[in-house]
């Protein structure tokens, strides 16, 4: 992550280490990442560091969408986890009428384990970044000027808050 900083405890626990990339926590029992990273993911991790995790969770398989690639609008894979994770509290994706708040200028929040500035890796970090421009496929661009993700960021998660007074985040 670059222009980042590493995240407070607790902060983003739905964000999980691949090893060499990121993944998000959907569902109890589902993970989305990257296609790129490939299908070969041995454990996922939960916490603050890959290298000593809060939790090792155990896929009890992995998919990539066939054909999905960086820039095509279909580089998504899921692994679905042997156990539920029930006392992580999961952020819905963004659906619907909320997408609305995908605007040119709006903030966002892009959190990986990917390296950094300083070279670490495999410690979660984050960055405050904005929505650059949003593509006639619906892709947005994001970050740049410094603060952007990173090679092992790849299939991590983009948060929005959908207001100042609703304060939630998708």
């Amino acid at each position: 992550m670059y222009g980042g900083e590493p995240t407070d405890y607790c902060e983003w626990p739905t964000t999980a280490f691949l090893g060499g990339c990121t993944g998000t926590l959907v569902h109890p029992q589902m993970i989305i990442y990257a296609a790129h990273c490939g299908a070969g993911i041995g454990q996922i991790r939960l916490g603050e560091s890959g290298n000593s995790p809060e939790r090792i969770l155990n896929p009890e398989y992995c998919r990539v969408n066939p054909g999905g690639g960086p820039g095509q609008g279909n580089d998504w894979a899921y692994c679905k986890l042997q156990e539920p994770v029930l006392d992580v509290p999961i952020v819905p994706p963004l659906m619907g009428c909320e997408t609305s708040v995908l605007q040119p200028g709006k903030e966002v929040a892009l959190v990986g384990f990917g390296n950094t500035d300083d070279n670490t890796f495999g410690i979660k970090y984050e960055v405050f970044t904005t929505i650059n421009s949003i593509t006639p496929q619906d892709e947005a661009h994001i970050g740049g000027g410094g603060l952007d993700t990173c090679q092992g960021d790849s299939g991590g998660p983009v948060y929005v808050q959908l207001s100042e007074a609703d304060n939630s985040w998708r």
